[in-house]
């Protein structure tokens, strides 16, 4: 959450190696002084607002050697020529930006550079026929720029490369089946009208006249391919977080678009069919209307599940591009993690990390494992610090729109994690903004019964507070143990309500049994009654009357304090 400038006076810390200012709110000037900083390994500025020119004096740093990561900024000018100074460095990564300019031939001076990104900038002229020198480079993304001419031939002897991006440029001429060309596809060139080559797919080069007659008609380029281009434009953005080596496997005869997520690659449907074994069915973790999700083995020896699209599905196919878009810009340590993604014809799966204990939803209802206090109020409390950052900490603010217990994961030592963001709205600002889409009406919004915030009802705005009445729901089920479609919930009554009519003087009526013989009558003092308390107070009728995540952060932490400290009174 740090804001404001890189102060000058970094530039006296000349004993550092490391420095990560990555995802805060930091704005205005590089600092020219960071140049003194001499012994810097690793510098990583992504995710802010700085803006400006990148000055010579960083990119003249002899000795980064790990990565160099100034993505998804604001900023402009040529890339500086010093650059060639960083022969040690091993990832560069200047993506989302507004650079301009031609790519500096000085690059191929960086001998040990495996990662290069400068996707999603405003670079003009010819690819430097020098890089073909970087001899260890393993992946290179220069979509989505203004780059022409030809595709240098001598990029072919570059043996290490595994992964390239040219597309949605301005390049003319034709793909040779030569060297590791020979191991792309369409997708690293499509969008530059006037190349050809009829063996990768592209037109056929005895009709096309590869002379480019007018710059200027990208914009009908990418209106021609429409929604394809929507949907790959999203999964792209996620290359602009990668900072690390990875390996993408290639397949000349599928349309597999790699997902780079640090240190995973890209994977095939073949790899997903051997991990689920064939998607056996004692691998089949839930189905649904939008698909289904296998436990399955991958080839390194992770757990993952495989979340599978169901196709024939309007409504599954735009979650998927939502969940793909959200997951791929959120990072915390209670969000559901995406691995990678496989995106071949006929087929959209999701990997995310395995949670070995399931949902929280089986894990209520479970007879054989009744879920202690201790583990109600902790799993309050990851999901709220979940919550917390999509809110308000996050790079983009996104609400999530289904909290609910199956939409909660839990791993091996009961840390809770939020999943399920296939509904979910990305907003800006206050809790009246326009979603990502600049509409504000909910009428569409597939929330789940009991848990949609009563505003939506009514046509009204997401926002933050929905997802808050929501949490607050949850919290009562989860310490009533009384699902929200029991017979009794009928005529307006509804868990809230129940709650509010017994809270006073029957709360052994309403409460789990087991929780209340495990807390004893202090900790229903101090411990349970506060904490009835906040799931009221979340789940108010009027959103203006619910507290923010924040808030309810600063509560339940107070009451684990109380927990802790009265255990040997309980």
């Amino acid at each position: 959450m740090l804001s404001g400038e890189i102060p000058d006076t970094i530039g006296s810390l000349q004993q550092l190696t490391h420095l990560v200012l990555n995802h805060n709110n930091l704005s205005r000037n590089i600092p020219a002084s960071l140049g003194k900083c001499y012994k810097l390994q690793l510098l990583d500025l992504s995710n802010n607002q700085l803006s400006g020119l990148i000055p010579q004096e960083v990119a003249s740093l002899a000795n980064l050697q790990f990565y160099f990561n100034l993505s998804r900024n604001f900023l402009e000018g040529s890339l500086p020529m010093e650059i060639g100074k960083m022969i040690h460095v091993q990832a560069i990564d200047f993506s989302v930006n507004r650079l301009e300019g031609t790519i500096p031939a000085t690059l191929e001076s960086c001998e040990q550079l495996e990662y290069l990104n400068l996707f999603s900038n405003e670079l003009q002229g010819p690819i430097p026929s020098s890089l073909s020198g970087l001899k260890t480079l393993v992946s290179m993304d220069l979509s989505f720029n203004n780059l022409s001419g030809l595709i240098p031939v001598s990029l072919r002897s570059l043996n290490m490369l595994q992964y390239l991006n040219l597309s949605y440029n301005n390049f003319s001429g034709k793909i040779r089946e030569v060297g590791i060309f020979k191991n792309l596809t369409a997708a690293s060139f499509m969008g530059n009208t006037f190349l050809c080559g009829e063996w990768i797919q592209l037109p056929s080069c005895s009709v096309l006249n590869t002379q480019p007659k007018d710059h200027t008609n990208r914009t009908k380029i990418l209106a021609a391919v429409g929604g394809t281009i929507g949907f790959l434009f999203v999964c792209l953005l996620i290359l602009g977080l990668i900072y690390r080596r990875h390996k993408v496997n290639s397949d000349a005869h599928s349309d597999i678009l790699p997902l780079k997520l640090m240190d995973d690659k890209g994977i095939s449907y073949q790899e997903i069919v051997k991990a689920t074994d064939g998607f056996k069915e004692k691998n089949l973790l839930g189905t649904g209307s939008f698909g289904s999700v296998y436990k399955g083995i991958m080839d390194d020896g992770k757990i993952a599940a495989f979340k599978l699209l169901n196709l024939q599905n309007e409504e599954a196919r735009k979650s998927f591009s939502k969940e793909c878009k959200v997951l791929a810009e959120v990072r915390h340590r209670n969000l559901v993690k995406i691995i990678s993604f496989c995106l071949e014809f006929g087929h959209k799966v999701l990997v995310l990390d395995f949670m070995s204990n399931g949902n929280l939803d089986t894990l209520l209802y479970s007879k054989d494992n009744l879920l202690t206090f201790r583990e109600i109020l902790n799993i309050a409390i990851d999901v709220i610090h979940g919550l917390e950052y999509l809110h308000q900490d996050c790079f983009l603010q996104v609400v999530h729109c289904d909290i609910k217990p199956s939409n909660i994961l839990l791993d091996d030592y009961m840390t809770a994690y939020v999943a399920d963001f296939g509904i979910a709205q990305i907003i800006c600002g206050s809790d009246t903004s326009t979603s990502e889409s600049g509409s504000t009406s909910t009428l569409a919004l597939k929330g789940s019964m009991g848990y949609i915030a009563p505003e939506y009802g009514f046509g009204g705005k997401v926002s933050r507070r929905g997802d808050i009445y929501s949490y607050g729901i949850m919290l009562l089920e989860i310490v009533t143990r009384k699902s929200l479609t029991d017979h009794m919930f009928v005529g307006g009554l509804n868990l809230h309500k129940w709650v509010n009519m017994h809270f006073d003087n029957k709360l052994d009526e309403i409460v789990d049994t087991s929780v209340m013989k495990e807390i004893g009558e202090y900790g229903v003092n101090q411990c349970l009654i506060p904490f009835l308390l906040v799931g009221l107070e979340c789940s108010k009728e009027y959103p203006s009357e619910r507290p923010s995540a924040r808030e309810v952060v600063g509560v339940l932490k107070t009451i684990r304090g109380t927990l802790l400290e009265a255990h040997e009174n309980l």
